[in-house]
């Protein structure tokens, strides 16, 4: 008995820790473009309403990729975000387009509120192998920091943004 529930609790724990799922690489017909998406995963954050990141990277623009960051309460328009990576502020843009990313996102989740910005492959790289890289949204009345990394802790978004360099990189 004591066995059978051991293993049910490392079931659980094993699926709530599993982003295999969340990062796909499609190679579009009849063109040479590869596309690269990460649907939003979640950070790791102390309050109820956590952010979650989101990413899309197109062979067109090898050097660009679109972040949709995403907030599950969607009475919350996001203003703007930035990433805080060892100290230095990586302001976020809004892009003049959005990506097909962010339609999938509409209907993948339409009860939260989420938003496209610009940054490059590079940030997201110095992300990963950074120390500490956290995450702040701002939206109408209120900001919200969470940790895509720090010293003691990873979030599953950092674990999806591995899997998602490293699609772009195969």
């Amino acid at each position: 008995m004591k066995t059978l529930i051991s293993l049910f609790l490392v079931l659980i724990l094993s699926a709530c820790s599993n982003t295999n799922g969340m990062v796909t690489a499609t190679e579009e017909a009849n063109t040479d473009d590869k596309v690269v998406t990460m649907y939003p995963v979640t950070t790791d954050c102390d309050i109820k309403v956590c952010t979650q990141i989101g990413a899309q990277w197109s062979k067109a623009t090898p050097n660009e990729v679109m972040l949709i960051i995403k907030m599950a309460e969607p009475h919350f328009e996001i203003k703007g975000a930035y990433l805080n990576l060892d100290g230095n502020l990586i302001f976020l843009s809004k892009p003049s387009m959005q990506s097909n990313h962010t339609a999938k996102a509409g209907t993948i989740s339409p009860q939260a509120a989420y938003t496209a910005f610009r940054t490059s492959v590079d940030v997201l790289k110095s992300a990963v192998n950074s120390k500490r890289a956290w995450l702040r949204v701002t939206t109408q009345s209120a900001y919200f920091d969470d940790r895509i990394k720090d010293v003691s802790t990873d979030s599953d978004a950092l674990n999806a943004l591995i899997l998602f360099l490293g699609k772009i990189d195969s």
